[in-house]
């Protein structure tokens, strides 16, 4: 197996040792390190990697305004952001610039496994031809990130990509009245500042046209008997079944062929 190309860009050294010391297990070569803003498109341009590593905070040039430029230029489908930072306004930022996904800081073998599992699924859904336009654009909304990526790893295989994500009821009610509308919405019940049920009633008053599925750690005959009443498309219980998510995803599928 091909290793993987990496460039890591970030301006503390000893972090960039310890992510290039742990990269080794994921069949990563780190072919270029950067630890000014500044250079890292040149660097990028030069070495053409397979996947970028870039860190939000840096010296010269930060990375989202580095994201930006790259997503201008069509090149930003092998960016994954390093941040310290769980500031949702900054992530759902970085998701619009078309990162592909975070990388926490402290580094973890967990958090890596994750990442991982997630480029390799995207890499293959890249190598077997899968076309962007015929894939279905995904909303999560959950406040738990393991949750969120252990979701959105299966949607991944379903030939899915998730575009926006959210943490809480507020945040997902204002990025829906940006006018970005997901083709499927993924609602978390229990979620702080707004929750999953008051969502869809807002989704539902505002006739907004995504098929909604709600989620739940509790598979009560009475939540779901909730929520269907309130107009969901869908109920999936936590942990997540990937055959219950094919399920759901056929669910929509069979719904706009209804509709044509």
């Amino acid at each position: 197996m091909e290793k993987i190309k990496t460039l890591i860009a970030d301006d503390v050294e000893g972090l960039r040792q310890l992510l290039k010391a742990h990269l080794k297990q994921f069949n990563c070569d780190v072919i270029k390190e950067v630890a000014d803003g500044s250079k890292v498109i040149e660097a990028i341009q030069q070495t053409n990697p397979d996947l970028v590593l870039l860190d939000i905070n840096m010296p010269g040039r930060n990375g989202l305004d580095i994201l930006k430029e790259l997503s201008e230029q069509n090149i930003h489908d092998k960016v994954w952001i390093i941040s310290g930072d769980d500031d949702q306004k900054t992530i759902q930022t970085a998701r619009e610039y078309g990162a592909k996904g975070f990388i926490n800081k402290p580094f973890t073998i967990e958090n890596l496994n994750q990442t991982f599992s997630l480029y390799e699924s995207m890499t293959r859904k890249k190598n077997t031809g899968t076309n962007n336009a015929t894939c279905t654009k995904v909303m999560l909304a959950d406040d738990e990130e393991l949750m969120q990526v252990l979701l959105e790893k299966i949607l991944i295989d379903n030939q899915c990509i998730v575009e926006g994500k959210a943490s809480s009821g507020t945040e997902i009610i204002n990025i829906l009245a940006s006018g970005w509308i997901p083709e499927m919405t993924f609602l978390d019940i229990e979620m702080p500042d707004g929750n999953g049920l008051e969502v869809l009633k807002h989704i539902k008053d505002n006739n907004i046209p995504t098929f909604t599925v709600m989620v739940s750690a509790h598979g009560t005959f009475d939540n779901v008997k909730i929520a269907m009443d309130a107009g969901a498309d869908g109920f999936i219980v936590k942990p997540y079944s990937e055959k219950k998510i094919e399920q759901i995803i056929k669910k929509y599928k069979n719904s706009l062929a209804i509709q044509k």
